[in-house]
């Protein structure tokens, strides 16, 4: 297997996989606040 192709590949879907994360990331923090400020 040509390493660097593989990691080319690895870093590719962990740099899609990290957009989808902070985008949902930033949509539970949102929540989260806002949970939080209706608590109070």
């Amino acid at each position: 297997m040509n390493k660097p192709l593989w990691f080319l590949y690895i870093i590719a879907i962990l740099i899609e996989y990290e957009r989808k994360i902070s985008s949902y990331d930033k949509y539970c923090k949102n929540n989260y606040m806002l949970s939080f400020y209706l608590k109070e």
